[in-house]
């Protein structure tokens, strides 16, 4: 069975998926993988339809394409639903796979990019750093007095330390 050279383009691994839900309002992404089954070049449009922000792309063959919406500097909203769209062709013929998807944005405030921190994990990180320089300031303090090295107190501190890294993890 031969595929028809008429035939348009399909796309698989649309990222965010149709109706999904909770995406991250910061650093979005748009992006799908366009198939061209006869090997001719492609010509398409990837659309976000809120902002009319477009990627365009010609000439190439099958492959993934994104539009990162975080270069346009209009943050989306939270609790928002938004659509973007998916068209393409293959260059010699007029079929053409139009596809719309839709997405919500999440809710919480808390969903951040992992490299940014807010003013209470900044609080939770300088806490900790001062109860390890403490715990190790008492450590110190024993053995120069003549003390004889308390293992517990250092296993006490990892402890604490560890318990607060993990707490750190969850804010």
């Amino acid at each position: 069975m031969s595929i028809s050279a008429c035939a348009a383009p399909s796309y698989t691994g649309a990222t965010p998926e149709d109706d999904a839900s909770n995406i991250w309002v910061r650093n979005p992404q748009l992006a799908v993988t366009i198939n061209e089954l006869t090997g001719q070049t492609i010509t398409g449009v990837i659309t976000f339809n809120s902002t009319g922000e477009t990627y365009t792309l010609t000439g190439v063959t099958n492959g993934t394409f994104y539009l990162n919406l975080s270069a346009s500097g209009l943050p989306l909203e939270q609790v928002t639903a938004y659509t973007w769209s998916v068209h393409a062709r293959n260059d010699t013929h007029t079929a053409w796979t139009n596809t719309t998807f839709t997405f919500t944005t999440a809710a919480s405030s808390k969903m951040r990019d992992s490299t940014s921190l807010d003013a209470s994990q900044i609080a939770l990180v300088i806490f900790i750093s001062i109860v390890l320089v403490l715990g190790l300031i008492v450590i110190v303090w024993d053995i120069n007095e003549n003390k004889k090295f308390d293992p517990e107190k250092l296993i006490m501190l990892l402890i604490t330390v560890i318990i607060l890294v993990t707490i750190l993890s969850f804010i």
